[in-house]
C-alpha cells in the first residue's frame, strides 16, 4: 500500500525532506504503523522529533485533512501531514 507523507514547518528541516512516498506492507495499517515506518526509514533524529520520552507523540497528525489517532486505519493513496505544534507567548 502507497501513501504519501508531508512534513510542514520546521518538521521538513528536521526531519531531511518534505515528502515521503512510503510503501506499506500489508493492507491493515494504522498512522502508529506509519510512524514507526517513518522512524525505520529517517532514523534516531526523526524519533526524537516526533515521540515524547515517554512516548506520547509529539507533533500534530492529519490524515487526509483531518486530525487523526493513532488508531486511525490508512488505505491506498492517502495523504498524512505531521507538523510541530505551534506555540509562543
Amino acid at each position: 500500500m502507497k501513501i504519501t507523507v508531508k512534513f510542514l514547518g520546521s518538521l521538513r528541516f528536521e526531519i531531511g525532506t518534505p515528502v515521503l512516498e512510503l510503501d506499506l506492507d500489508g493492507e491493515d495499517k494504522s498512522v502508529k504503523d506509519v510512524i514507526e515506518k517513518i522512524i525505520e526509514i529517517k532514523g534516531e533524529k526523526a524519533k526524537r522529533r516526533i515521540l515524547y520520552k515517554d512516548g506520547g507523540i509529539g507533533v500534530i497528525l492529519v490524515l487526509n485533512g483531518k486530525r487523526c489517532s493513532l488508531d486511525e486505519k490508512v488505505k491506498q493513496g492517502d495523504e498524512f501531514l505531521m507538523m510541530a505544534p505551534i506555540s509562543g507567548g
